[in-house]
């Protein structure tokens, strides 16, 4: 059951975060999504350990979300020792917090930004 609740947990997350950064920012926050995706597959740990990766993702790796989310699988297949499960799941869904502020505080003040951005983009006829 912990692992469900994990990957309900971790699904609604991620969707939530890609669906402000788009929401907020449009085309350029789809560019962010991947980014920060591409990011994490490389330094959450997941593949390999955290030791063994460069420096750079050394010091990202506690400010990624699929850091938290591959520990809290971790402690659901293999067995909660404490609290860690749920310290990853607090952690993982401690990222929604941001995203709120984004979404429902500065989403409105980025609306003219965004308008000038795909203007711009729009005039150099590179997606279409």
């Amino acid at each position: 059951m912990l692992f469900m609740l994990t990957g309900w947990t971790t699904s609604l997350v991620f969707a939530f975060i890609v669906y402000t950064l788009v929401v907020s920012f449009g085309n350029p926050g789809k560019a962010l999504c991947v980014l920060i995706m591409v990011m994490q597959i490389t330094g959450a740990g997941g593949a390999f350990p955290v030791a063994m990766l460069p420096e750079f993702f050394q010091n990202v790796h506690p400010f990624l979300p699929a850091t938290h989310a591959v520990d809290a699988f971790r402690s659901a297949i293999a067995g909660i020792y404490g609290n860690d499960y749920w310290i990853s799941m607090g952690r993982l869904l401690a990222f929604v917090l941001p995203m709120l502020l984004l979404g429902l505080v500065l989403r409105k003040p980025l609306i003219s930004f965004n308008a000038k951005s795909i203007a711009t983009l729009s005039k150099t006829k590179v997606l279409g």
